[in-house]
């Protein structure tokens, strides 16, 4: 695909997220608002330099933006050659009191500026990790990460493993599988890197870093003492950090983002073994040198306060968390209080401007003129107006960038209608979605 098409190609997949309300995963950075100064002041304060551990807790209400939050950051960490891994953290499979499971999540989802590029949702576990390790194999041997490990000699593949083998941040085994993951691309061991026998080989491998399989059969068939269980998964996601030092990515993030019912619905003990964990995690961020480790955790103001499952219960985990600020977020803060966010006229107008903007990078060859800036102002006015007055549950930024796609959808086919008609169909499918 040439790269005209591939712009094409993706500011249409935009535009049909947006057209149902829904932010897309990718190019969010180009639409959105609201987060200009805060997202400048983290690039600024931690992805300039490289760091010792941190790490960051988000409040916002439902409906305010947290997973939206969370996807620029993906985009900003990923532009500056971070590893991120994305975690939704809720009872049944990655509840906090499991930290086994949190890693094994960690692990399955992580990724890099290459790799986000060529993936897809449909992957199976641990596919993810696995471009990692290949890209890691391909720079170390050559200085780019490509990923084009079947083009490596023998020899390149071995100094990589030596080097690894030196390494004294990384824990044993795990540096004892990233190697027999490696050598599944080396002739010397497989006469056939690319046979089913070695696909299968790393699959079974990538299943140990998530808790997976049969401890007697990785002992005998690898040489490990252990598996990754919840006893040692803390001190994993230490080597986690210390082989992404080793690659040379400029860190690892790993946002957090805590689902409605991932605390609330647990019992008092998990709840308290999940707390526990959580501090511990900070305790370990604050006091050990994980240099490169960045974790963002985000919740609702509940969480930090007033309720029966709130970190109010907790004093040790309150005193290291502290209180939810009553100002718009700054890089600097313990908690990020995105509530405090506020949007106006001139933002949802220069929101209308992008909308347009990426509009026509969709449809260069529109035979009917999209209207000018001049007339998208107008008609956020009219919205503006018209919706703060509606009484609707509907936000107003959701319902603004559905009905701006619609608006630029009808003068691209010629059809006329007016602003009540798309006004009233888009509400109706908002309401339904």
């Amino acid at each position: 695909m040439t790269s005209s098409k591939k712009r094409i190609s993706e500011a249409k997949k935009i535009l049909e997220s947006l057209k149902l309300g829904l932010p897309p995963r990718h190019g969010v950075r180009r639409y959105s608002v609201g987060y200009d100064t805060l997202l400048a002041e983290i690039e600024r304060e931690y992805l300039a330099v490289t760091r010792p551990g941190l790490i960051r807790f988000v409040s916002g209400t439902w409906g305010s933006g947290k997973t939206h939050f969370f996807r620029l950051l993906r985009e900003l960490f990923l532009e500056h050659d971070w590893l991120v891994s994305s975690v939704e953290l809720d009872t049944n499979t990655t509840a906090l009191n499991k930290f086994e499971s949190i890693f094994a999540k960690i692990v399955s989802n992580i990724e890099s500026r290459n790799t986000a590029q060529r993936q897809s949702d449909q992957q199976p576990e641990m596919y993810k990790f696995g471009q990692i390790l290949q890209e890691t194999l391909c720079y170390l041997a050559t200085g780019t990460r490509t990923g084009e490990v079947q083009k490596l000699s023998d020899d390149q593949i071995r100094k990589v493993c030596t080097k690894l083998a030196q390494n004294g941040s990384v824990d044993l085994d795990f540096k004892k599988m990233v190697r027999h993951y490696w050598e599944t691309f080396s002739l010397t061991e497989f006469q056939d890197p690319d046979s089913a026998y070695s696909y299968d080989r790393r699959g079974e491998i990538l299943q140990w870093f998530g808790g997976e399989g049969d401890l007697k059969k990785y002992q005998r068939e690898f040489g490990v003492t252990k598996i990754v269980n919840r006893a040692n998964a803390r001190s994993m996601l230490s080597s986690l950090a210390g082989f992404v030092r080793f690659a040379e990515y400029n860190g690892l993030v790993i946002l957090f983002d805590e689902t409605a019912q991932s605390m609330s619905t647990l019992r008092k003990s998990q709840r308290k073994e999940a707390h526990d964990n959580l501090l511990a995690l900070i305790n370990g961020i604050d006091h050990d040198n994980q240099k490169g480790l960045f974790l963002i955790y985000a919740s609702t103001p509940d969480f930090y306060e007033g309720r029966e499952h709130s970190i109010e219960r907790y004093p040790a985990l309150r005193g290291r968390i502290g209180k939810v600020p009553k100002h718009p977020p700054r890089a600097s803060d313990r908690i990020w209080n995105i509530d405090e966010i506020s949007l106006d006229l001139a933002d949802f107008e220069n929101e209308a401007i992008k909308i347009r903007e990426i509009y026509t990078e969709a449809y260069p060859e529109n035979q009917n003129p999209i209207p000018d800036e001049s007339s998208f102002k107008c008609v956020v006015q009219e919205l503006y107006d018209k919706h703060r007055f509606s009484h609707v549950a509907v936000g107003f930024w959701r319902m603004l960038v559905t009905y701006l796609i619609e608006y630029l959808d009808d003068h691209r086919s010629g059809k006329a209608r007016s602003l009540e008609e798309r006004y009233d169909d888009i509400m109706e499918t908002l309401r339904e979605a």
